[in-house]
């Protein structure tokens, strides 16, 4: 009963101010929900400027957190704003996606341009990340496993290789190669193979 009686007057009395003035845009929690300390209970949109919200799906979410820069490209082709992501979450959505709000990355910039409702692309910076690329055609692919030919002092030999993702005619190679080391690029399949057989010895 004392508890129920606390609860009666937290609920009566409790006050919960924003850091900013501004309108409520969406309160991610149910009535008679139990919160955490920190859960973010509401969210609300300033006055002084609009916020620009963008659903972001898979893994790399993780990575994404308040303070990146990035930039909003809109869609009826009007010059690139810069962003900054202000917050993420705080939870799933219906369709998977982590909503990450952003705010203009300065006040004097493009952003008392833009209007409610209005939609296009953002695009953020993540980390630099260096790796070694190579022509596609390059790459060899024998029992399941990502092969390239090496021009060492030996000889072309042939070396096991991890690619990343492709972009045009070129492939990042994350495991395998050290900058520098020249590749086999024109007939390198045909090579590759001749090699295999040349190390192969036919039974007596």
């Amino acid at each position: 009963m004392a508890a129920q009686a606390r609860w009666r007057t937290a609920d009566r009395h409790a006050v919960l101010r924003a850091p900013v003035a501004g309108s409520v845009v969406e309160i991610p929690v149910a009535a008679g929900e139990r919160v955490h300390t920190g859960q973010t209970i509401a969210v609300v949109q300033p006055n002084n400027g609009l916020w620009l919200t963008a659903d972001y799906y898979g893994p790399q979410v993780r990575a994404i957190h308040p303070g990146m820069h990035g930039r909003f490209t809109p869609a009826d082709g009007s010059a690139d704003v810069p962003v900054r992501v202000v917050s993420v979450g705080p939870a799933l959505q219906d369709g998977g996606g982590w909503p990450v709000r952003m705010r203009a990355a300065a006040a004097s910039g493009p952003q008392a341009g833009w209007i409610n409702g209005e939609a296009g692309t953002v695009t953020l910076n993540g980390p630099h990340v260096a790796m070694i690329v190579v022509p596609t055609r390059a790459l060899i692919l024998d029992h399941a496993r990502w092969w390239v030919m090496v021009h060492t002092s030996h000889g072309d030999r042939p070396r096991s290789v991890t690619p990343g993702r492709s972009a045009g005619a070129m492939t990042l190679i994350k495991k395998g190669l050290r900058a520098g080391e020249k590749v086999v690029v024109s007939h390198a399949y045909e090579l590759y193979h001749q090699h295999v057989a040349g190390q192969y010895t036919p039974p007596d």
